[in-house]
């Protein structure tokens, strides 16, 4: 028999096991090998590692068979978690960058030009700082522009969720800040 359950993100492996055998004690629906098996997953205890993400692409060995890595049901959950958070991370930042458009349209004062040379980035504070890829800005454009991505209330609110997004996430992956979900964030 196969126990089906949907997780909470915040549900550790064991507790989600936990609440889907529960749910399928009170609808009858458990055989005796699955109860043994929760039950086991239930009694132990949890574990003392945190999951960080692997790779799972096959690996083409010298002898030239291929090699495919497996995960546990616990790694598996924490896998999906992880592509989760990924996910979301990637939607805050593609918002941003919508955000940023709409920003650009109601700027005045900055040439049409610089304004489409220009990008942002995202401290772990928050902060939001205006970017030129070609040229530096001077210092009444770099004010300006920090004060109108700043006072953008909608803004604001979503480079805080970016960065504690990234706070929970990137040590975690393989590729962590180098990640296209992590584009717009830079240390102060």
């Amino acid at each position: 028999m196969n126990l089906t359950f949907f997780m909470d993100a915040n549900h550790s492996y064991r507790r989600a096991i936990e609440v889907a055998y529960e749910k399928a004690k009170k609808n009858g629906g458990v055989d005796e090998v699955t109860a043994r098996e929760c039950e086991w997953i239930i009694s132990q205890p949890e574990p003392d590692y945190v999951y960080h993400e692997v790779d799972l692409s096959p690996r083409l060995q010298p002898d030239g068979c291929t090699y495919y890595r497996m995960l546990s049901g616990r790694d598996t959950c924490e896998q999906i978690k992880i592509d989760a958070r990924k996910r979301a991370a990637q939607n805050v930042a593609n918002q941003m960058d919508e955000t940023w458009k709409d920003i650009k349209k109601t700027a005045v004062d900055v040439e049409p030009e610089l304004l489409n040379e220009l990008s942002f980035s995202v401290d772990e504070k928050g902060t939001i700082k205006p970017v030129s890829i070609s040229r530096p800005l001077d210092a009444k454009t770099e004010k300006l522009l920090f004060e109108l991505l700043n006072n953008h209330s909608e803004f604001k609110k979503v480079a805080k969720e970016y960065v504690w997004l990234l706070a929970g996430l990137v040590g975690l992956t393989l590729d962590g800040l180098s990640a296209p979900y992590a584009r717009h964030f830079a240390d102060s």
